[in-house]
């Protein structure tokens, strides 16, 4: 008789235990994968979609009074609102800091911006035209 099943004591149907012959050790990149996606689905309530449409340049900043608040907030939701304290950041910036992917952030910092903790702020000039920022923009590939 295989390891795959064996028959009860007295008869009857075998009991199937294929754990018998797996391998005890797992692959960081089988346990990581699939945890990720579990992670990121817990973290945004299952939606994949906020309200908010943030694009991955809008910056972020906190809103003035949010403090007292913002001590109900737990777990990546506090991450996002912490890493925006100091100083206003990218939604991109905010995923590098926090570890999570940034569509969860662009969840997570939409409802954020809903419930008043977070200001999103866009640019208000045509960047395409600014030469000023062209010339940054090109320095800055240029160093990496």
């Amino acid at each position: 008789m295989s390891n795959y099943s064996e028959s009860p004591p007295g008869g009857g149907f075998p009991l199937i235990r294929p754990f018998l012959n797996r391998s005890t050790s797992t692959s960081l990149s089988e346990t990581t994968a699939g945890g990720d996606s579990v992670r990121a689905y817990v973290m945004t309530g299952g939606r994949a979609k906020s309200n908010a449409k943030l694009d991955f340049q809008a910056m972020l900043s906190i809103i003035a009074g949010s403090q007292d608040r913002a001590r109900q907030l737990t777990f990546e939701r506090a991450k996002v609102y912490e890493s925006c304290r100091a100083e206003a950041l990218s939604v991109a910036e905010v995923a590098v800091r926090v570890g999570v992917p940034i569509g969860v952030i662009q969840i997570l910092a939409g409802d954020l911006i809903e419930e008043g903790f977070l200001k999103p702020h866009t640019a208000d000039r045509n960047l395409h035209s600014d030469i000023a920022f062209l010339e940054r923009l090109s320095h800055g590939i240029r160093a990496l």
